[in-house]
């Protein structure tokens, strides 16, 4: 699964945003993984570690997804095209498309930790 995530996120900063997603889901299964394995190895240091480097990539990997499914349930409200509409849905997406902006300036670095976390369980 490790493999399977590195392998995905090979050009994450240029990804489009399904593909993203398709990242953050093989990132929560080994997320799965590890903690159904983490009784196995004790209280390492090791397991918490790297549980908290896959949980900060998914955090920012997720804003992406939140963006695209706000943009698609907005969009899927059939609301009537007013200047209010226009202003309140325009507001959420930029909040949104800001939550995106934070989360990318942080992706390359908790990328590089990522990949550079020692496997624990070898």
């Amino acid at each position: 699964m490790r493999h399977l995530s590195l392998k995905r996120g090979k050009h994450l900063l240029d990804m489009p945003d399904d593909e993203r997603h398709e990242l953050h889901i093989a990132l929560r299964n080994l997320r799965y993984a590890v903690e159904f394995f983490r009784s196995l190895f004790g209280k390492s240091n090791g397991v918490r570690s790297y549980l908290k480097s896959v949980a900060d990539l998914r955090e920012d990997l997720g804003a992406h997804n939140d963006a695209a499914t706000a943009k698609a349930f907005i969009h899927s409200l059939g609301l009537p095209p007013d200047i209010e509409t226009y202003f309140a849905s325009g507001y959420l997406l930029g909040w949104y498309c800001h939550a995106t902006l934070v989360a990318d300036s942080h992706l390359a670095k908790k990328w590089k930790n990522f990949r550079r976390q020692d496997a624990f369980w070898t």
